[in-house]
């Protein structure tokens, strides 16, 4: 039975190879036929399929009235009337390179579509029509890599009337009335064009924000020609050899971007034409009407940069003019740039008014600069930062403490007020308030108490509740550049805060209290007394205290006698901790011993349980030959 498996799997392999290699001939395009690739095969089987293609192969002239159709022309045509007219949406005419020739006289349109949306035409010729192209109420259409000869034509090569959002481009013009009009349409996109010997290059009427950006116009009366529209943008064309290279008539707000205009006149605007700006654009001279109005302005690069030639992001950069006003306020980018324009002046056909300029750049660590300027033709300016210096003080000099109540001081425990004041060399500066027992340990911090100014002070530290003992006040002062100095405020027997009791020593009277020359632990007024045991007095004056003097050494002295407990307690830590540690340690290899003893019982248990089924059915067969 095995083998006759292995027999049926041998075969399906054989027959997916077969498959597979039926599949690669029939999808083999422009190769085999589907038919072909059944036929290749030797199955004998009749493959009936119909394909249907959305595209026509076309040699006369017609209406184009199937949606979403590709028309292939397949031969140069000439007709003495309209050639095509498209009345269907999503249309494409590819010319192939062939031409369409018309009569001036009667042929009116080569191309027209009405109320049509998404229509292209492209690779076609067209010559001898009034109008080329005519696109009317007619919206999101492509014209691309015409030739439109209209020596003969006595209109336009294309016109877009009503019609919005639509491209011409990368075509050629010659001759005509227009090369190329728009009227009362707007957001449409002229591009990259020629037009040559045509009466008006480009004409845009009644029309608004439409792009005309790199076309090259020639010898024509207007090279651009406008009319009652606003908010257009000319970018980068060339307009040479016309008698007008530019012209505006009740346009406004229109702007000529880097643009070359080379004419007799180049630039004319009339009839309230206002705020046309000329932005980077090279032009000889202007004829301004009174009532209209030219901006002529130009690019502004900045670099900012360290002196090691590192751009610097994040710059401030601020432009103001000579009246003081805001021209504008930018940062630099990733590449220490910043992209903006400057008017040289404006022209009302009376007068010129011209701005010179002041640049100031700023960014923290580094010294301003300041550039004065004016400006003529696209500028740029390059900002070397140089690092500022800064000057840090040799130290901090702290004179004139003086702590009230004075120290020693004495006390019950209970929370009481002392005020700390101080001279410094240095202002602002950070005061540091650390509390020590008599054993040197912390019990009590204040961090970074910021004194800006002398006004400040004196500094109010409230004592806490304190247990019996001695302590001492360590202040640590630091300015602004790290400098910083530290004193010891009284010493070990200074701060007896429980204990406010009379002593008597070797016969001498002394008192916490008591000033005058009685030898004294507490009081400000027992300066460079002694006692009957011939012991010295541990307060300490402060005044004049020179910069990092610490004055406590007999807290040193305590600290060193107590190394014996501390070494003792560090001990019996240190065995603590590692019993603890050790035990945390093993917690991991217990747990999987403890996992490994329980599948041990359980494979144990497992194997001590009644027979299966098998086993009871051999010990039954076992049982029946006994």
């Amino acid at each position: 039975m095995q083998k006759g498996i292995r027999n049926w799997m041998v075969v399906l392999v054989i027959l997916a190879i077969l498959l597979a290699m039926a599949l690669l001939i029939i999808v083999d395009v422009g190769a085999l036929s589907i038919q072909d690739g059944a036929d290749s095969l030797g199955t004998g089987i009749v493959i009936n399929v119909s394909i249907e293609t959305n595209s026509e192969v076309i040699d006369s002239c017609m209406i184009l009235d199937k949606e979403n159709r590709t028309y292939y022309l397949d031969a140069d045509l000439q007709s003495l009337n309209t050639c095509f007219v498209v009345e269907a949406d999503n249309v494409k005419i590819d010319g192939l390179g062939h031409s369409v020739v018309g009569d001036s006289r009667s042929g009116k349109y080569a191309i027209k579509a009405f109320d049509v949306l998404g229509l292209v035409v492209e690779n076609i010729t067209i010559k001898d029509y009034q109008y080329a192209i005519f696109l009317d109420d007619s919206y999101n259409s492509t014209i691309s890599g015409i030739n439109v000869n209209n020596e003969n034509s006595v209109d336009s090569g294309i016109k877009l009337r009503a019609s919005d959002g639509n491209i011409v481009d990368n075509s050629v013009f010659s001759g005509g009335k227009y090369g190329i009009e728009v009227q009362t349409g707007k957001n449409n996109i002229i591009r990259n064009n020629v037009i040559q010997n045509a009466k008006y290059g480009i004409s845009v009427g009644i029309s608004r924000e439409n792009l005309i950006e790199g076309n090259e116009i020639d010898n024509g009366k207007y090279g651009i020609y406008t009319y009652q529209s606003t908010k257009n943008t000319f970018l980068g064309n060339s307009v040479q050899g016309s008698e007008i290279g530019f012209y505006a008539s009740q346009s406004a707000q229109n702007k000529v971007i880097d643009s070359l205009i080379n004419s007799t006149n180049d630039v004319v605007l009339e009839d309230s034409s206002n705020s046309n700006e000329f932005l980077g654009s090279i032009f000889n001279d202007a004829e301004i009407e009174a009532g209209s109005n030219l901006i002529r302005s130009w690019h502004v690069a900045v670099n900012v940069k360290d002196s090691t030639g590192v751009f610097i992001e994040g710059a401030h950069v601020s432009v103001i003019n000579e009246k003081g006003y805001l021209q504008f306020s930018d940062l630099t980018d990733a590449n220490g740039k910043i992209d903006e324009k400057l008017t040289e002046y404006t022209d009302n056909g009376r007068r010129k008014l011209y701005s010179d300029y002041s640049l100031t750049a700023e960014k923290e660590g580094y010294e301003n600069e300041k550039v004065d300027f004016s400006i003529n033709d696209n500028i740029e300016i390059n900002i070397t930062f140089v690092k500022t210096v800064i000057i840090k003080p040799s130290g901090v000099v702290i004179t004139n403490i003086s702590v009230s109540p004075e120290l020693p001081l004495g006390g019950n425990g209970s929370p009481q007020q002392i005020s700390i004041d101080f001279d410094s060399s240095v202002y602002p500066i950070n005061l540091s308030l650390m509390l020590f027992n008599e054993n040197w340990t912390l019990f009590d911090s204040i961090p970074d108490v910021e004194i800006q100014n002398k006004s400040m002070l004196p500094f109010v530290y409230t004592l806490p509740e304190l247990p019996d003992g001695s302590y001492a006040i360590n202040l640590t002062f630091k300015d602004a550049y790290g400098n910083s100095t530290t004193f010891t405020m009284g010493s070990i027997d200074i701060l007896r805060i429980i204990s406010n009791e009379t002593n008597n020593t070797g016969g001498n009277e002394t008192n916490n209290n008591t000033g005058g020359g009685d030898t004294s632990g507490g009081g400000g007024g027992g300066h460079g007394g002694s006692s009957g045991d011939g012991s010295s007095s541990n307060v300490i004056n402060l005044t004049n205290v020179s910069v990092g003097e610490i004055v406590n050494e007999t807290l040193a002295e305590n600290q060193t006698g107590n190394e014996t407990t501390t070494e003792g307690t560090e001990k019996g830590t240190t065995i603590t901790g590692a019993i603890i540690n050790a035990l945390d340690k093993a917690r991991v290899p217990l747990i999987w011993i403890f996992i490994v003893i329980v599948v041990v019982v359980y494979l144990y248990v497992s194997t001590r349980q009644k027979p299966g089924k098998e086993t009871e059915a051999k010990s039954a067969k076992k049982n029946g030959k006994s």
